[in-house]
């Protein structure tokens, strides 16, 4: 019987230590789900950073100052630094270049976990003091982020701007928006995808009702127009054509669909068809 119960006991404290063990090796192991936020300005390194985001439906957003913006697809939205010269002491904000910008920023998402919530990207390129201008100051930043999210309810769901161009998905990634006084102001929300594409959407806010508007380019308000960024001149080239475009809403959050063709005002032989056209976004 003695034998019996030294053995057991034995038994116990074995399984014990391996247990401990294996616990101690597993702790000591490092996880994916570390947060880091590396950032170089000009080959320096910037410090510690918060790798904390939202995501707010397609969309994450950075909350430690908001640097970078990034879909879940692993489209670039934006990428801002306010950056503090140390040999005088001032600030400036940098951004990256919104035309076309996969082609002058390098954007990759490596990673993104929908259970645990995390993501992986890097990054590198150049930002500049005006983001539409590539003869500004700029600086080259590069890194990665190591970052989790917390998902974020919209105060407006559905927030969208996509069309396809000669059948090709286009899709909104960043956008502004500009306002033209006047008595009926007029407004231009000015958006881009990360490739060579550019649409306008023009309006009268508070006069512009729910329906159809046939459009030329000869029209001042109520239209679309579309732009294809040109890599020899950095400008960007209109179509000049016909579509229409229908408001389905316009109390606040505005709402609706549309359709253009038309040819490049610079090369008739360029030819674009927009089809599928929808929106939705609140203004002011």
């Amino acid at each position: 019987m003695k034998r019996i119960i030294f053995f057991g006991l034995f038994l116990l404290i074995s399984c014990t230590k391996d247990s401990v063990q294996e616990q101690i090796d597993d702790n000591l192991t490092p996880t994916d789900d570390t947060e880091e936020f590396t950032l170089f300005v000009n080959g320096q390194n910037q410090g510690l950073i918060d790798a904390n985001f939202t995501r707010t439906e397609n969309l994450f957003n950075h909350l430690g100052g908001g640097i970078i913006n990034f879909t879940a697809d692993g489209k670039l939205s934006s990428f801002k630094i306010r950056y503090n010269d140390p040999n005088n002491g001032t600030s400036k904000d940098f951004q990256n270049y919104s035309p076309n910008s996969q082609h002058f920023f390098n954007f990759s998402l490596t990673n993104l976990n929908e259970v645990k919530k995390t993501f992986k990207i890097s990054f590198s390129g150049y930002v500049y003091a005006n983001p539409l201008n590539l003869n500004s100051e700029s600086k080259y930043v590069n890194g990665e982020v190591k970052g989790k999210y917390v998902d974020r309810i919209p105060f407006v769901f559905g927030i969208t701007h996509k069309a396809k161009i000669n059948n090709v998905l286009w899709e909104k990634t960043y956008g502004t928006t500009q306002v033209i006084p006047g008595a009926t102001p007029r407004v231009i929300k000015h958006d881009f995808d990360n490739g060579l594409y550019k649409i306008e959407i023009h309006f009268n806010h508070g006069v512009v009702s729910v329906g159809n508007y046939n459009f030329s380019n000869s029209d001042i308000s109520n239209k679309i127009v579309v732009m294809k960024y040109n890599m020899t001149t950095h400008t960007y080239e209109k179509y000049i054509g016909t579509g229409s475009l229908n408001f389905l809403s316009v109390d606040g959050i505005y709402r609706g669909v549309y359709q253009f063709s038309g040819n490049n005002e610079n090369n008739p032989e360029d030819v674009i068809q927009v089809t599928d056209g929808s929106f939705k976004f609140k203004y002011p």
